[in-house]
């Protein structure tokens, strides 16, 4: 079924995982594509004629409908850029579903975010659509569960969720002193924990995805969270600024596909036993024996 629903691919300097990713939006054969892009770093040597080939293939990139390009000349970063990109297009649209260039979709996730963005366009309590799962299921058999954590590898919003977005996060100041976050989180220790990892990354401004999950739970939204994976980051390698281990738990996870119709959930707010599942699969660094291995070896040898 083909997405009425925009499409917001994000991309930068890896023009063969931007190849596959832009081969299976076409195939999913959306209206309206929206394509962001950051300029090379200038001391990187490789971004300029990387990010040159990248445009190349944004630039050829043809649907039965509209494309739409934003790119920069200067190198915004990882965290400004994708805010901004994002936030053009939520000012064209009232809902977009939005993949990075390593995040490669199971076709029926266009379908699962298209039809979600539609039945929750006017429900606050939804913030945002995810097509990642981290291998945790709930009990129950629905097709989606609740959780207060984002998983921002192919997801789905509106500009309604967004419109609460600022990079700048003006009020953390005031609300880091007060109860909210031991409040909204039901526990002490995942307060100090998301306390500490807000001040390390507000005032840094080298991501966005924390700033938005900040945004969602100051709305007191949930997001979306399939009871299977329908996206493979394939971004786990040295090129990448933020997933560089190729040995993570979840590089290269398979995906697979949604059934139809879904299957909804008559709960109106998150299982605490999953989110503690989720909230240890998240924050607990996870690599293959042969990894372990590799590194103690290595300090054997050195």
């Amino acid at each position: 079924m083909e997405p009425n629903s925009s499409v917001t691919v994000i991309v930068f300097n890896r023009p063969s995982k931007t190849k596959l990713v832009l081969d299976r939006i076409k195939k999913a054969k959306p209206k309206r594509v929206f394509i962001i892009a950051d300029g090379p770093r200038n001391n990187h040597p490789l971004d300029l004629e990387n990010c040159k080939k990248v445009r190349k293939l944004c630039d050829e990139f043809q649907i039965d409908g509209e494309v739409s390009r934003n790119y920069t000349d200067n190198n915004l970063g990882c965290g400004v850029r994708p805010a901004t990109g994002i936030s053009w297009v939520l000012g064209q649209v009232d809902r977009t579903i939005i993949l990075e260039d390593d995040c490669l979709p199971h076709p029926s996730f266009f379908q699962f975010c298209d039809g979600l963005l539609e039945k929750y366009k006017d429900e606050p309590q939804i913030g945002m659509i995810a097509g990642t799962n981290l291998g945790i299921r709930d009990t129950s058999n629905n097709s989606y569960y609740l959780s207060k954590y984002a998983q921002i590898w192919g997801w789905a919003t509106w500009r309604r969720a967004w419109s609460q977005f600022d990079i700048s996060t003006p009020d953390w100041e005031s609300v880091r002193e007060s109860n909210w976050l031991h409040e909204w989180l039901e526990s002490i220790e995942l307060a100090n924990h998301y306390k500490n990892a807000f001040d390390r990354h507000f005032y840094r401004k080298d991501v966005w995805d924390y700033m938005w999950l900040y945004a969602m739970w100051r709305q007191s939204s949930y997001c979306i969270v399939p009871n299977q994976n329908l996206i493979s980051n394939i971004g786990f390698d040295p090129s990448a600024t933020h997933t560089g281990n190729k040995d993570y738990f979840f590089a290269n996870a398979k995906t697979k596909s949604m059934n139809f119709p879904l299957e909804h959930p008559k709960v109106s707010k998150p299982d605490p036993q999953t989110e503690l599942k989720l909230f240890k699969t998240m924050t607990t660094r996870h690599t293959s024996l042969l990894a372990k291995l590799k590194r103690r070896l290595k300090t054997f040898v050195n």
